[in-house]
């Protein structure tokens, strides 16, 4: 009981000094009339510091450039932008007009004899996209 008899009285006393007067006003804050996105420059070299050069141990700095050296993220992420742009290649192969050609000639015969046969053929097939540029499929 002793307890919260001295407790209160001090709780009490630490709370009043969060109250504010029945005329309180905020403070101004001048806000600017446009943000900046980021300066014109870079803040400097954004590789990697060598931090653990500072401890001085050959071991550690032969580790971490050995990971370095061996690090294949933005290996794998340069192959990753060159399997996408071949991706996109393909894809846009399809928009092109396929046109197929093909041709032959055969000239049969017997020697010494006057009778010649000569067989020629030409084949030309191709497919056009019928839907203008930009267009929808159902559109005609």
């Amino acid at each position: 009981m002793r307890f919260i008899r001295y407790t209160t009285p001090l709780f009490s006393l630490l709370l009043s000094g969060c109250v504010v007067g029945p005329n309180y006003a905020p403070p101004e804050m001048p806000l600017p009339a446009k943000f900046s996105e980021g300066g014109d420059t870079s803040n400097g070299d954004v590789t990697v510091a060598a931090w653990w050069t500072a401890f001085n141990d050959p071991m550690l700095t032969s580790y971490v450039e050995q990971g370095i050296s061996q690090n294949l993220d933005v290996q794998q992420a340069i192959e990753r932008i060159n399997l996408a742009a071949a991706n996109l290649t393909i894809a846009g192969a399809s928009a092109l007009p396929d046109l197929t050609l093909s041709g032959s000639h055969t000239v049969s015969g017997q020697k010494g004899k006057l009778r010649k046969q000569t067989y020629t053929s030409n084949t030309s097939t191709g497919e056009l996209d019928r839907v203008p540029a930009g267009g929808v499929a159902g559109r005609r």
